[in-house]
């Protein structure tokens, strides 16, 4: 609407780090008087300060089950297999539950979505995980992993963080998993 008052958008950490730097980045080019604020929180807390108007927009992985709220898909993303470089699994170049049911994995904490993605896909395949340790994010996984510990299942976001790490590859999950946001 032009108001001189920032967009106060709220987004989860790996979408604040992954796609808001680059859509405003360019989006500022083209409109340098636009004005911004991001906040980052967890996802339990997206809907509830969007529904109370505390903020203009949020960004997070859906279902967002709030009747107060309208939302958009803006994209379908495929979940990667975060694991270091010198596995032996990193020459290939898509990863499957037969692949990994025997390794370690970083896993991110019961309750986040992308948790509950990974225990299904294990279940559907009669297969159990194999937890070395649990994190509250995705992008923390993938530090742990970067630093030698197991692998993990990561969204694009996240995983592009690390696309310049040295220390880990990314390679595609079959079967396909996605994100929807």
């Amino acid at each position: 609407d032009r108001q001189p008052a920032p967009l106060r958008i709220l987004a989860q950490s790996h979408i604040a780090h992954g796609l808001l730097g680059v859509a405003l980045c360019g989006f500022c080019k083209k409109h340098p008087g636009f004005r911004f604020s991001i906040e980052i929180r967890q996802r339990e807390y997206i809907s509830q300060w969007v529904a109370n108007r505390q903020f203009d927009i949020g960004f997070a992985p859906q279902p967002i089950d709030h009747p107060q709220i309208e939302t958009e898909l803006l994209v379908k993303a495929p979940v990667f297999v975060v694991l270091p470089r010198v596995h032996p699994l990193a020459r290939k170049r898509r990863l499957g539950i037969s692949d990994i049911v025997d390794e370690p994995l970083v896993a991110v904490r019961f309750g986040i979505p992308m948790r509950t993605r990974m225990d299904a896909v294990f279940a559907t395949h009669g297969a159990k995980p194999v937890i070395q340790g649990e994190t509250a994010s995705v992008v923390s996984a993938c530090q742990l992993v970067a630093g030698g510990l197991g692998m993990t299942l990561a969204d694009p976001f996240s995983a592009a963080m690390f696309i310049n790490d040295p220390a880990v590859a990314i390679r595609l999950f079959r079967p396909q998993l996605r994100v929807d946001y």
